[in-house]
This record gives structure tokens, sequence and C-alpha cells, in this order.
């Protein structure tokens, strides 16, 4: 099993299970001093300075595939590890934020983006 080495906020290293990781984003709100990367792992996330493309490129080396989607608001970039989706569907009008398109299923949770459903399947194939 491979490990990534995280960054917590003050320094200190945390060792995740590459194939335990399923989302990577920007955090929400974007705090003073600058975005935070927001990791989520199993039942836990870690917020962390390292940029998301950064973390994604690291566990790619490890063997985990994402696949690169944004967030309804059109520029926040969501990395989901292709392994953790279970479902992808149309979101819902009135229920899903403005600005989604599809709710994807991943590790249990409902992630929207902006992406179209055609463009999330070719993105998957």
């Amino acid at each position: 099993m491979a490990f990534i080495d995280i960054r917590t906020l003050d320094g200190a290293p945390l060792l995740v299970a590459a194939d335990s990781v399923f989302r990577i984003t920007l955090s929400t709100p974007v705090l003073a001093g600058g975005a935070l990367t927001r990791i989520d792992f199993g039942t836990e996330h870690q917020l962390t300075r390292t940029g998301p493309r950064e973390i994604e490129q690291a566990l790619t080396t490890l063997g985990v595939q994402f696949v690169e989607l944004l967030a309804p608001d059109g520029t926040t970039p969501i990395f989901l590890s292709v392994a953790a989706i279970s479902a992808v569907r149309r979101a819902e009008p009135g229920q899903d934020p403005l600005g989604s398109n599809v709710a994807i299923m991943v590790q249990g949770q409902r992630q929207t983006v902006q992406q179209t459903l055609a463009e999330v399947r070719l993105l998957l194939a």
C-alpha cells in the first residue's frame, strides 16, 4: 500500500493511504492569506497549503486515477478518484446549487459539478 505525505497547516506530516483519497479541491470559504486545499479521505479530511494539482499529480504517480471537473461556480477545480465514484446523474433543479449540471456520488457523498452528463461520461470512459 502506498502513502502520500501531506503537510498539515502547521507543517506537520500526515501519511494518508493513497487509495483512500477520493476528493481534492479548494476549501470553502477561501481563508485570508490564500486558498487552502481540502483533501477528503476515508471519513476524514485535511487542509493543506499544497495546491490541489500538486496533490493530484503525486497521487497519480502512486497509481490513483482522478478525473478533473469544475465546481458549479465554473472556476474551482475538483479532482475525484474514479474508483470511488459509484453513480453519476443529472443534477436536480431546486435541490442542487445553481450552475450544477451533474451530481456524482463519490465515497457515499454527493458532489455536484458544472460539466454536463455527456462530458462527464466522456471523461470517465
